[in-house]
């Protein structure tokens, strides 16, 4: 579980990107189980967008009306928090109201303020482990803290995928996967990123989503090249975070 910051912050997004990736039947060996999705909204590119202006300084983005909506059903809320992830990893050793600040600044919806927070506080929980902690000290932390949430939510059901699984990527991925759920997958390797690190997502699965003659996942959703492109925005959010 020693791994540093900036590879903290790789793993988490690299995470939610393959996870996203597998909800959309983009791994091989989970697409036969992969749900049958609804339209979306763009809130892949999104992130990266809010990962871009905090990395340059800017202090307002153009965010698409679709983002704004975020029209899938009861999603809508959660999707405009994950938007906010690299705010929340940018901000993960402090109090939560700059989060709140720098939304409103970007001019990004936030229409649940405890979702967010509580995302926050997950990812302060996750990113802080002393590392000596053990992996199943760390799993007790997530249940006894989950504990306190609402039952049915999406967060709190990806947290007991996570825990039930004792957050290796592929088992809680391809468990949430195989129930056909609507909780989006995203959130699950988010958790299971934060907590084990890169090494924990398959090589195999990383590899699919390599670009193939002109054809990319990366590019197709989430705007970017290819995996590596991704690390690199991460690491421009690591260094504004260490103040480089």
């Amino acid at each position: 579980m020693e791994f540093s910051r900036r590879e903290q912050f790789q793993a988490v997004l690299v995470g939610m990107a393959v996870a996203d990736a597998a909800a959309h039947g983009k791994i091989a060996a989970l697409c036969r189980n992969a749900p049958t999705l609804p339209a979306v909204s763009p809130w892949a590119p999104a992130l990266i967008q809010v990962a871009r202006q905090l990395s340059s300084g800017a202090n307002r983005v153009a965010v698409d009306a679709a983002v704004q909506d975020a029209a899938v059903q009861n999603d809508s809320e959660l999707m405009q928090a994950l938007i906010q992830v690299p705010i929340l990893l940018r901000h993960v050793d402090d109090p939560v109201e700059p989060c709140f600040e720098i939304a409103a600044q970007l001019g990004l919806p936030n229409h649940n303020r405890v979702l967010t927070a509580q995302l926050h506080q997950l990812l302060q929980i996750l990113l802080r482990h002393p590392q000596d902690q053990s992996l199943s000290m760390g799993l007790r932390t997530l249940e006894v803290w989950s504990a306190a949430l609402p039952p049915q939510a999406a967060l709190t059901r990806a947290l007991r995928s996570v825990v039930q699984t004792a957050g290796d990527f592929r088992l809680a991925i391809t468990t949430t996967v195989s129930l056909n759920s609507m909780l989006p997958l995203v959130l699950v390797g988010m958790i299971c990123t934060a907590l084990r690190g890169f090494a924990t997502i398959p090589t195999t699965w990383r590899q699919a989503l390599l670009p193939v003659q002109g054809s990319s996942w990366y590019a197709d959703r989430w705007g970017l090249t290819d995996e590596m492109a991704l690390r690199r925005i991460a690491t421009n959010l690591w260094q504004v975070w260490a103040g480089l």
